[in-house]
């Protein structure tokens, strides 16, 4: 659910409130390491960082090569 909400900040332009709820998202053992990078990789997107988040998004799928909403 936290993750949704750091994809609504972002889309409103509220980046300071998306940070906050990706710190609680980092440290909640019971969010999948896949919402925590994927949320810290739009976030990254959203200030501009396209080489970081770039790299990020590649990690995420390359592990994750079940994931065929991702495969060409």
């Amino acid at each position: 659910m936290r993750a949704a909400l750091v994809r609504v900040y972002i889309q409103a332009g509220q980046l300071a409130a998306a940070e906050r709820h990706i710190a609680v998202l980092t440290e909640t053992p019971a969010v999948s390491a896949h919402d925590r990078e994927l949320s810290a990789a739009l976030l990254e997107c959203a200030r501009g960082e396209w080489v970081e988040a770039g790299e990020r998004l590649r990690r995420i799928v390359a592990e994750d090569a079940g994931n065929y909403a991702v495969r060409p």
